[in-house]
């Protein structure tokens, strides 16, 4: 069985990953660029991937309800200008403000990972960790090569 920490950390860390859906996809409505609206698109999937891997401990332990509004309203107000701009400059910035996002995200796993003892909740983190890794790497390679 489960206990609540677990609950609560798979709580913490759907709330991040649904964030960055959220932003990016709002990214995807705004950048120029199709490549990187597709490499966008492909970044929801993992965190997608990554939500559904979670919610299992959530609904077993605590039946938190998945919410990512608090989050994802300190994003907006802090990037509201973006949506304004829908130019090369625009896709430069959405680049770099989701690469955060990545760390962000890397941040809670690597937190919680190192909070938790061996289970199948630190298996299925270790796996998120690794994909959420990869697309770290892929947005920080994006934005070297757009610069």
């Amino acid at each position: 069985m489960l206990n609540s920490t677990y609950a609560s950390n798979a709580s913490k860390i759907v709330k991040v990953l649904g964030g960055g859906v959220d932003f990016y996809q709002h990214g995807m409505r705004n950048v120029v660029k199709a490549n990187i609206r597709a490499m966008f698109q492909r970044m929801v999937e993992e965190k997608q991937k990554a939500i559904a891997m979670m919610r299992p401990f959530i609904v077993k332990d605590s039946g938190d309800s998945y919410s990512n509004m608090d989050w994802y309203q300190e994003f907006e107000k802090r990037y509201a200008p973006l949506r304004e701009s829908a130019d090369q400059r625009a896709d430069i910035e959405y680049i770099s403000h989701l690469e955060s996002v990545e760390e962000k995200v890397m941040d809670v796993v690597e937190t919680t990972l190192n909070s938790v003892e061996h289970s199948q909740f630190a298996t299925e983190l270790r796996c998120i960790r690794t994909r959420m890794q990869q697309c770290r790497d892929e947005m920080h390679s994006l934005k070297e090569a757009v610069k």
